[in-house]
């Protein structure tokens, strides 16, 4: 008889029970999670479509393509869900006969398929993610580039990485597949290292404008703004798979934070366009340091020695007697009125 899968890789039993019910309850915390996803996503779809009647064509060509993007999230995520669900029916129900059928099914080529199709959808939800969370610390920072270089950086060899995953696992014998190299850790480290340096920007230039966050509604804009849940979740899921990748005793621990990374991805994002489309963020123009709702502030006081027509220099005064120089300008409204006055005095009195 030959040797089942189990056998050939030295797992005992309870190692191979341990395997399926870290697998299914990792399963049903995915179906929660998605849960939750579908939710905020209908509400967000829903802001985004309530403010389309109220706004200009630039505000609904933009919350037109936020609608559009959020969506591709969704659908991406729904068929991750989809096929992991379709996956686990195929191997707990067609192929469950036993523990060991069920654990050889796992690492069919049908298995391979569904980590294929997973993997790729993923990677593009979050490439997807980490641009908008980028696209989200450069409004934050008024259009202040400088800022997003390194998160970019981070972002292209996340990108490289991510391509150098897809090869090593599924090439089949290249270079990059004979090399002795974790590409799930490097990617993943690279998503955290960009997650990392975008959220903890936005949070430092939150409480900068801020000061002291005291209620409620500022922690909220913390967390919804910086994408708190979805830096910590990778970081949770990068330390947890490392931890497990390099322990001597079978350990699939990381199936737990994984169940969650395609509901997280897709949330934080979606939260961020939901607050901004319903009028809760910021308008962008607050978050400039140099912005100021007080004219007064732009005027340029002169010492008193010199005289009040050299105090205000270039600039334009708009009065009932239209748009004159500010220099001129007492010289010319006493002209204007000495004009209407001999008018007035000219007209017959007949006419008046």
């Amino acid at each position: 008889m030959a040797p089942t899968l189990s056998e050939e890789l030295g797992l005992s039993a309870t190692d191979v029970l341990e395997y399926h019910k870290n697998n299914l309850n990792s399963d049903v915390l995915e179906l929660f999670c998605h849960g939750v996803y579908t939710c905020v996503y209908v509400y967000s779809i829903f802001e985004l479509g309530s403010s389309f009647t109220a706004s200009d064509k630039s505000t609904i060509k933009r919350r037109g393509f936020h609608a559009i993007l959020i969506t591709v999230m969704w659908s991406l995520a729904t068929v991750i869900f989809g096929v992991r669900w379709y996956y686990i029916t195929s191997t707990y129900v067609d192929h469950g006969d036993s523990r060991e059928s069920a654990f050889d099914f796992s690492a069919s080529d049908f298995s391979s398929a569904v980590s294929i199709v997973s993997r790729v959808s993923l990677s593009i939800n979050v490439m997807i993610a980490d641009c908008i969370l980028l696209w989200r610390c450069w409004v934050i920072y008024g259009g202040y580039w400088v800022i997003t270089i390194l998160p970019s950086l981070c972002l292209v060899a996340e990108l490289v990485s991510c391509v150098l995953l897809l090869i090593s696992n599924y090439d089949g014998g290249s270079v990059v597949s004979l090399a002795e190299i974790d590409w799930n850790i490097v990617y993943y480290s690279m998503t955290v290292a960009t997650n990392i340096l975008c959220t903890g920007s936005i949070v430092l230039r939150i409480i900068y404008i801020n000061g002291k966050i005291r209620t409620y509604r500022g922690i909220i804009e913390i967390l919804v703004e910086s994408a708190m849940l979805y830096s910590i979740t990778y970081i949770t899921y990068i330390a947890v798979y490392a931890y497990a990748y390099n322990d001597v005793h079978y350990n699939e621990s990381h199936f737990y934070p994984g169940a969650m990374l395609s509901a997280v991805t897709g949330i934080s994002p979606t939260l961020i366009i939901a607050r901004v489309a319903s009028g809760r963020a910021r308008p962008d123009d607050s978050w400039r340091k140099d912005t100021t709702s007080n004219v007064l502030s732009t005027l340029h006081f002169h010492s008193s020695e010199s005289s009040p027509e050299s105090q205000v220099h270039g600039r334009q005064a708009t009065s009932e007697y239209g748009d004159v120089d500010v220099n001129t300008a007492p010289q010319a409204i006493r002209h204007t009125r000495s004009s209407e006055q001999s008018q007035r005095n000219e007209t017959p009195e007949s006419e008046r």
